[in-house]
């Protein structure tokens, strides 16, 4: 990869909406900005956030920026139902 060896410049998710917090999102990674770029923890870093249940969908577009890289994660929220409950039916 082009970028491998560069420095992480900034690191960006998109939509803005997500369903972690910024937080929670950084802490799966397995790098931080200012860290130099490996190709290796980016897979690490897909499967971390995949990991967490919460994605559908995840990708990485990935920019020169001066001297660096900047990393941006573009996500699609996987939705879930988590209870159901039906009124006026008896139980089987």
């Amino acid at each position: 990869m082009k970028y491998e060896g560069r420095r992480i410049e900034r690191i960006d998710f998109e939509p803005a909406d997500q369903p972690l917090s910024r937080e929670e999102l950084l802490k799966a990674l397995p790098f931080r900005a200012g860290d130099t770029f490996h190709e290796r923890d980016l897979r690490a870093a897909i499967q971390n956030l995949y990991a967490s249940g919460r994605f559908a969908d995840l990708a990485v577009d990935a920019t020169e920026v001066r001297d660096g890289v900047a990393l941006r994660f573009l996500t699609e929220a996987a939705y879930f139902v988590g209870r159901v409950v039906v009124l006026g039916v008896k139980s089987p």
